[in-house]
């Protein structure tokens, strides 16, 4: 990561997807960009968080309990995934 671009962080929605489990990573990722640049006031944010889907840009997913709409298509994205377990 340079210190002009931060990382990108894509959050996956998918229908049927709990809340928490949408919800929590990019409050954690956005909060951390806020902090930082609070912090370091003029730096760039450490990160760059979306959502990302099989629906296409702007179609709604549904989570359980909740309708959402996503950043990117997840087709479109050049992406390496990385297994957390």
């Amino acid at each position: 990561m340079s210190d002009s671009t931060g990382l990108r962080v894509l959050i996956l929605a998918f229908d049927g997807v709990e809340a928490l489990d949408f919800a929590g990573p990019y409050e954690v990722f956005t909060t951390a960009s806020r902090v930082s640049q609070r912090m370091r006031p003029g730096s760039a944010a450490p990160f760059e968080v979306a959502s990302v889907a099989l629906a296409a840009a702007g179609q709604p997913v549904h989570p359980h309990l909740l309708n959402s709409v996503t950043n990117y298509h997840f087709v479109s994205l050049r992406i390496v995934l990385i297994d957390t377990k």
